[in-house]
């Protein structure tokens, strides 16, 4: 994606643009605004996200109608925004994502201590569009008409990038596991179609049982499709978070799982042997995550965030 606009004019000394840390926020930044019935977007372009954003603010604009807007700053990494970022900016400042201070494992992760910041406003994440020939709506339908196997493989099921740094170690111990408990969890690592344990996201809802998400550095992305999948989701405790997490609870939405793992065999073995207890809560997931992200939603969301803050 190309630079849209004058970005310059908005760059602020707390993105620290001359750590590699903080060119990542200032070069995938986004500040927007509607003025005289028209969107007006300024970014550097960064990964690609911005372009994403730009998507959805548009298609949102021309499904509910949002009424004019001053700028708005949204910072469209996986990871929330400084305090100070928050702090010193002019306008208001958006996120795809929020630290949780409540969360159990929050104390844990020490670089995060002086991020929170109370005004940081949340808005839906950067896939909620059409993006390098993803469409979300489709998917949404195309995820909620599966026809799901009813005698599934009765096994955790992941795949995702589980290489690449520290980044990356708690999916990397769910291989691990994998491989130590190959009657329980099936977890591999996969980089892209082609690898020999690559497995769609249908398929995976259509004949495993149980849906695991080990944490990550940032934010959960494909935790909304595996509330849509109709299967038990099982959650690894995280601190950054999207917005429909407000709403979600451990053993109301999801079973939630130690930093470390230690308790997953133990939860498997509760599943198995409390199955209405788990349709409970497959039902329940799957109400709110229908509703929640029903594109018509996303839509006023987004007039709601936009037209009110």
């Amino acid at each position: 994606m190309k630079k849209l606009g004058n970005p310059e004019i908005f760059d602020n000394d707390s993105e620290c643009p001359k750590t590699l840390w903080g060119q990542k926020f200032r070069n995938t930044r986004l500040v927007f605004r509607k003025k005289d019935g028209k969107l007006e977007f300024h970014t550097y372009g960064g990964d690609g996200r911005p372009e994403a954003f730009i998507s959805q603010i548009r298609g949102a604009d021309q499904a509910v109608g949002l009424d004019d807007f001053d700028y708005v700053r949204l910072y469209t990494t996986d990871n929330n925004p400084s305090y100070d970022m928050v702090e010193s900016s002019p306008e208001p400042v958006l996120s795809q994502c929020y630290i949780d201070i409540n969360a159990p494992c929050y104390s844990s992760h020490a670089y995060t201590q002086e991020q929170f910041h109370k005004d940081l406003i949340i808005c839906p994440d950067f896939n909620f569009s059409k993006w390098l020939g993803f469409d979300y709506a489709k998917t949404y339908d195309k995820i909620i008409s599966l026809n799901l196997n009813t005698n599934p493989i009765r096994k955790f099921f992941w795949r995702g990038r589980a290489k690449g740094g520290d980044n990356y170690l708690k999916r990397a111990s769910l291989c691990a596991l994998s491989l130590e408990h190959s009657q329980h969890i099936d977890a591999f690592h996969v980089q892209n179609r082609n690898d020999k344990n690559y497995v769609t996201l249908e398929d995976a809802f259509k004949n495993y049982k149980y849906m695991i998400d080990p944490s990550h550095k940032g934010f959960k992305g494909r935790l909304k499709y595996l509330m849509l999948g109709g299967r038990l989701i099982f959650l690894q405790c995280h601190i950054h978070k999207c917005f429909y997490e407000k709403e979600m609870h451990p053993w109301k939405h999801y079973i939630p799982l130690e930093s470390d793992f230690s308790d997953l065999i133990e939860k498997f073995h509760w599943a198995e042997s409390h199955p209405e207890e788990c349709d409970e809560i497959i039902n329940r997931t799957l109400s709110y995550a229908k509703k929640t992200f029903r594109i018509n939603n996303i839509n006023l969301l987004w007039r709601n965030i936009l037209n009110g803050y």
